[in-house]
């Protein structure tokens, strides 16, 4: 899922855009609007219209749910650019900071999805997934320094506390715990916090963990 933050972003997993869902800005509120509003945008029942889906009334009294929270992925963003041919992605540039998922790593993003959702449905917000895959391996003493993941935490977590307060993000979950199975990439993309090594199963704590431990216990003062 895509959406334009503002005039130069666009952010992955939780979205914006005035038009229905269709190349770089593939829009997945038409779910959430439903849940949370009971209605659609008129720009998508335009779009309903191309496929003979017409909800009833009855239907979005049904689908319309009381909520606590709006809880939100959220990996990257893209630069996007205003062309002759509309708003486009900009291509990756080849000295962007990159992970092992070849994803940008874009921290500003977060405070564009707080702006955004938190002004279409004035709920609280908590970033339910935010995480990293690197490129590494136990050392010959036996640890797994990876420091870029926790630079990575620090840049996102602290610009979410900058947007906290104005836009009422309530939690932040760091993806994942432990190494595990990345859909169809398998066991080759390593998110954790803990190192799972794939031939004996013996977990071991990354520097990460320790320093996200500290990160809890602080409530996020201590980064």
């Amino acid at each position: 899922m895509l959406c334009k933050g503002k005039d130069k972003y666009s952010v992955e997993w939780s979205l914006k855009s005035t038009t229905a869902p269709s190349g770089d800005f593939y829009d997945g509120c038409f779910f959430t609007d439903a849940l949370i509003k009971g209605e659609f945008t008129d720009e998508y029942k335009e779009w309903f219209k191309r496929y003979d889906y017409n909800p009833s009334e009855e239907d979005m009294k049904i689908i319309k749910s009381d909520l606590d929270f709006f809880g939100a992925n959220l990996y990257r963003g893209f630069y996007v650019e205003k062309t002759a041919h509309g708003m486009k992605r900009k291509p990756i540039a080849p000295n962007e900071m990159l992970t092992a998922m070849d994803w940008q790593i874009t921290p500003e993003a977060v405070k564009y999805l707080a702006k955004y959702y938190y002004e279409r449905y004035k709920l609280p917000i908590i970033i339910t997934e935010n995480g990293i895959a690197l490129t590494e391996w136990k050392t010959l003493n036996g640890d797994i320094p990876d420091d870029m993941r926790i630079d990575y935490m620090k840049r996102h977590i602290a610009n979410m506390k900058e947007i906290a307060e104005k836009y009422h993000v309530k939690g932040y979950f760091y993806w994942s715990f432990m190494d595990n199975f990345e859909w169809s990439l398998g066991y080759s993309k390593r998110f954790g916090l803990v190192y799972v090594d794939y031939d004996t199963l013996e977990r071991i704590p990354k520097k990460s963990a320790y320093w996200y431990k500290k990160v809890i216990e602080s409530n996020g003062e201590e980064l």
